[in-house]
């Protein structure tokens, strides 16, 4: 059985009892619903899972915080599983009352990375007893020296090969101008590593990544080169995957969101409406010439109020509807008036006006990197001000937020979890798209964030 763990929703209230569990998790767990609704969850929960990860968790988010987190959990039908935990305060009239929980399974996601592991681990192993390309050009390019492993991997015979050339000989027809301006730049001194694909007998394309050096006579004049080859293909197919996935992850926890904002709208928000007719009806009853009765019934309705608007807030951050109903736009728009008016942070929004409606997984990327950038300015900078700029350059539509403060620390833009969060996810959700995606920092001035996805029409 396999179970779409992007769709799993719980809520739980602050004593940790369930309080709603969809289908999703009932299946993921193997469980009735009886079994979870009106339980504790220390009660049907690992105990020591619970107090050690879920608990403190749970005490964080009931603080108001949105809360992210990896967990090895073991199903007895599934076995262990990982999965990227979201929980998301639910706020009373006067305090949270509740978290809306929601599972993702990154088993896949995780397997991919340790394959690539795996790969490098081997790859390492065999250049440590020479098993690479070992290649020899002139300076024209012609073939001087080619070992047992390139002709193994070329499926040539070395005769064959020597004193031919080459990027005609061993490249595909589609890159060869392009990699004989890169051996002219490799001949006047640029040692750059390299990836390209060549070409085998077969006509198997493989990708090798290359390591260069000069051949000189005497101390001057070059000759021609020497490289050391790596046939990196599999890595390739495997960081291809994983990208794929990654891209996957994050298209799920955007429908996740999507559910949790409609659930809370048309469940929670029809709540607080009844309660608002019912206090109407109430009223009624009471003597309204009774001052102590008008200030409970005032109190009651502002409180509903309250509740309303933090619904539609937490509704509209996670899934804004402004993006399908009136475009990127309008979207940033609300974004950044939104941002500024909760972390008094003075934002600049500048919009192109030659930028038509894009794809929805454009929008969506765009809107995702204005969202993450300027929290970051408010988590890490200090800065008091933040720039968010939407331009088109010929085939590509360009995003850039500008901070003038400390800058950003580098444990905030290094490669962290291998499972990405918050500002350091954001490039593999545009990249995914065929974007460029870039983090300027200068400590103790500024920081950019820039990001450029192909400018394609929403048909």
């Amino acid at each position: 059985m396999v179970v779409k763990l992007e769709e799993v929703i719980v809520v739980v209230d602050r004593d940790y009892r369930y309080l709603m569990a969809n289908r999703a998790y009932l299946n993921f767990r193997g469980a009735q619903r009886e079994q979870f609704i009106g339980c504790l969850a220390r009660e049907v929960m690992d105990p020591e899972v619970f107090e050690t990860v879920i608990k403190p968790k749970l005490d964080e988010c009931l603080q108001n915080h949105i809360v992210k987190f990896e967990l090895t959990y073991s199903c007895p039908h599934l076995g262990d599983r990982n999965l990227f935990t979201s929980y998301f305060p639910i706020s009373g009239p006067t305090r949270v009352e509740r978290v809306a929980s929601v599972l993702q399974d990154i088993s896949e996601h995780k397997r991919a990375q340790e394959l690539i592991r795996q790969e490098r681990d081997r790859a390492q192993r065999y250049r440590g007893i020479a098993d690479v390309i070992h290649l020899a050009l002139d300076a024209e390019g012609r073939i001087t020296l080619i070992y047992r492993k390139g002709c193994a991997t070329l499926g040539r015979e070395e005769r064959e090969l020597l004193g031919r050339d080459w990027i005609d000989t061993c490249l595909p027809t589609r890159t060869r101008d392009e990699l004989r301006k890169c051996f002219r730049s490799l001949l006047g001194g640029d040692l750059t590593c390299l990836e390209n694909p060549i070409l085998t007998s077969s006509g198997e394309g493989r990708i090798i990544g290359w390591r260069n050096s000069l051949l000189r006579a005497g101390e001057e004049r070059v000759i021609g080169t020497l490289s050391s080859g790596e046939d990196i293909t599999e890595r390739k197919k495997f960081e291809s995957a994983l990208r794929h996935l990654s891209g996957h992850r994050l298209r799920a926890q955007d429908d996740a969101r999507r559910k949790v904002a409609r659930d809370l709208h048309d469940g929670v928000s029809m709540c607080v409406s009844g309660l608002s007719l019912a206090l109407g009806k109430l009223r009624a009853f009471l003597d309204e010439r009774n001052s102590e009765h008008q200030k409970v019934v005032a109190e009651c309705r502002d409180m509903i109020q309250a509740a309303g608007g933090e619904i539609r807030s937490i509704s509209c951050l996670l899934h804004p509807p402004t993006i399908e109903e009136m475009g990127l736009a309008s979207a940033l728009e609300w974004l950044v008036r939104g941002f500024s008016s909760r972390s008094e942070i003075i934002d600049s929004l500048q919009l192109a006006t030659d930028v038509d409606r894009l794809k929805a997984e454009t929008e969506w990327a765009l809107f995702r990197v204005t969202q993450e950038a300027p929290n970051n300015v408010y988590r890490h900078s200090g800065s008091s001000t933040a720039a968010v700029r939407l331009f088109r350059e010929s085939e590509s539509v360009g995003l850039e937020i500008t901070e003038e403060g400390q800058g950003m620390l580098p444990v905030s833009i290094a490669s962290t979890p291998e499972l990405k969060l918050g500002i350091s996810g954001v490039p593999e959700r545009v990249e995914d798209l065929g974007a460029k995606f870039s983090i300027e920092s200068l400590a103790g001035e500024r920081c950019i964030v820039r990001a450029a996805l192909p400018l394609t029409s929403r048909s």
